[in-house]
């Protein structure tokens, strides 16, 4: 584990000249804490959500939907292979406040789920406050992988990824809780793997204990459109009134898509009219 405080970059990047320059460091065997500097300055660029957002608005009845396992939790962007059965791909997570979660609609267990990775995991804190995280480390190698399995755990202590501030969380090797943020919350994470992936698993902190198999994470759409509450403009609220004139939506999604579009009008739009 790394973690390192930041101020705001000097410049941002774009997605196309972020992809070439971390295909050509990952190509030359670096690690993705090498590339902490231009997942900030990828941060900085906050262009890059939106876009997908309205990407993923257009296309959320179509083939072309395809914001991956995590749903709209987890933003998915393009993966690159940059060595044979070795990749990489840049990805949003959504936070939400832990009292706006009810039981269906969880994916991210606040403070029930320690775990690691079967990635590698460089993250930077996007927008609003940021998660705060308690970690640990293990020495994956040693692990063979059942429920009840003793493994020892180092504390690592508790940190919040504030903006611009980048983590690295290596995998089978740091295990993390995350608490909720005080406010709804975007990370933006470069993930590296290689094929075939690891086990990934949960842990029992107070016995030191693998708990079991990290079970796949459910698909769910409704934090799409609270991101799209959260950062939209004009176009948003255009694309919410489509999908809600065109499109015939279950209950849960209508309301959300309602209560989108109504914040976007009246944040977004009601404000620009007013000045």
């Amino acid at each position: 584990m790394r973690i390192e405080p930041g101020k705001a970059p000097a410049r941002s990047l774009e997605l196309p000249e972020f992809y070439e320059l971390v295909q050509d460091k990952l190509s030359a065997e670096a690690t993705p804490w090498d590339c902490r500097d231009e997942l900030r300055q990828l941060g900085h660029n906050k262009d890059v959500l939106l876009e997908r957002v309205h990407h993923d608005l257009a296309a959320l009845w179509n083939c072309d939907y395809h914001s991956g396992a995590g749903g709209a939790s987890l933003l998915l962007l393009d993966k690159r292979e940059y060595a044979p059965g070795r990749y990489f791909q840049v990805r949003f997570v959504f936070w939400e406040e832990s009292r706006h979660l009810g039981e269906r609609n969880k994916i991210f267990l606040y403070d029930d789920v320690p775990h690691d990775h079967n990635f590698e995991l460089l993250t930077v804190g996007y927008a609003g406050p940021g998660y705060c995280t308690s970690l640990w480390q293990y020495d994956g190698a040693s692990v063979l992988g059942y429920a009840g399995e003793k493994v020892a755990l180092t504390s690592l202590g508790r940190f919040n990824l504030a903006p611009n501030t980048v983590l690295w969380l290596q995998q089978n090797r740091d295990i993390h809780i995350q608490h909720s943020p005080a406010a709804p919350s975007v990370s933006l994470n470069l993930i590296t793997w290689a094929e075939p992936q690891p086990r990934q698993y949960f842990f029992d902190i107070p016995r030191q204990r693998v708990r079991h198999v990290v079970p796949r994470v459910p698909t769910r759409r409704e934090p799409l459109f609270q991101l799209a509450a959260a950062l939209g403009d004009q176009n948003t609220l255009d694309l919410l009134t489509d999908l809600l004139a065109e499109q015939t939506l279950d209950p849960d999604l209508e309301r959300a898509a309602m209560a989108a579009a109504t914040h976007v009008y009246h944040t977004a739009v009601a404000g620009e009219v007013d000045e």
